[in-house]
C-alpha cells in the first residue's frame, strides 16, 4: 500500500475514532459517519444500512441518496449489491 493510501487511512480512521468519542445521538452519529467516510474517500453517496431482523437491512444513514429514503428504505438479504454482500460476510 503507497505511504500516501496508508497516511489517508490513518487519518479517517483517527477522525472516525474522534467522532465516536464525541457525545451525540445515535441518528447523529451515523450522519455524521456517512458525510465524513464520503469525504475522505472523495465518493458521492455513502451509506449505512442496519440489521432490522435477521433477513432484513434498513437504510439508515446516507450522504448521495435521498434524505427521505433514510428509515423508508427497505431490502432482503441477497437483495441488490448491498444485500449480497450482507449475505457473504
Amino acid at each position: 500500500m503507497p505511504d500516501g493510501t496508508e497516511s489517508e487511512s490513518r487519518k479517517l480512521l483517527r477522525r472516525l475514532r474522534d467522532l465516536m468519542a464525541e457525545e451525540a445521538a445515535g441518528q447523529e452519529r451515523l450522519d455524521k459517519i456517512v458525510h465524513l467516510t464520503a469525504d475522505s474517500m472523495g465518493t458521492e453517496v455513502c451509506s449505512i444500512y442496519l440489521f432490522r431482523d435477521v433477513e432484513t437491512l434498513e437504510l439508515c444513514a446516507t450522504e448521495g441518496l435521498k434524505a427521505e429514503a433514510v428509515h423508508q428504505t427497505r431490502m432482503r438479504i441477497g437483495e441488490g449489491l448491498v444485500g449480497r454482500v450482507a449475505r457473504a460476510a
